[in-house]
């Protein structure tokens, strides 16, 4: 980026930094692993086989799962005010780069474990994934005033929080099959 005159002025302006470059790159990596697992039936399977194989107490409708979508555009933008504000923080990285990259390593992780029907590791992965969106959502509520800065973060750590509740169920339901 650097060698275009974009990305002098970028450099220039303080956006392109460590910090901004690593999540933005950790987030395209997800999207691709997101896309290459689910598109490509990794282990043979779609998050849907999985989810419809059991009759749980809580399964969301299959079109509710559209959200995906809008949680990935809704990131861009949050990426976008993020790296805005790269100028106005030290060249370092922050409680909140780090746990959106953890977040973003935990969900696919989750997806790999998922499709290869290791539905009691994969529980405690989202889990996991939970508690590292909390504490996102938690520091970022503190640092970012903007709705771009705060929206995109809350409809994820939401969403989680149901595909998490979504999991249990099936755990408990085929522990108890």
């Amino acid at each position: 980026a650097r060698n275009t005159r974009t990305g002098r002025k970028l450099e220039r302006g303080g956006y392109l930094t460590v910090e901004t470059v690593t999540m933005w790159i950790v987030y395209a990596l997800t999207l691709i692993g997101n896309a290459v697992i689910e598109g490509g039936r990794v282990g043979g399977t779609t998050s849907a086989d999985i989810a419809y194989g059991v009759f749980t107490w809580f399964t969301p409708a299959g079109y509710v799962f559209a959200i995906w979508s809008l949680i990935y555009v809704a990131l861009i933008a949050w990426l976008v005010s993020y790296t805005r504000e790269a100028p106005l923080r030290a060249k370092r990285f922050t409680p909140v780069s780090v746990l959106f990259i953890g977040s973003c390593v935990l969900n696919v992780l989750w997806l790999a474990l998922w499709h290869f029907e290791l539905v009691a590791v994969s529980f405690i992965v989202i889990l996991a994934e939970w508690l590292v969106l909390a504490a996102l959502y938690l520091n970022v509520r503190r640092t970012m005033k903007t709705a771009s800065g705060r929206v995109p973060v809350s409809i994820y750590t939401a969403w989680v929080t149901v595909a998490t509740l979504a999991n249990m169920a099936i755990l408990v339901t085929r522990a108890l099959d």
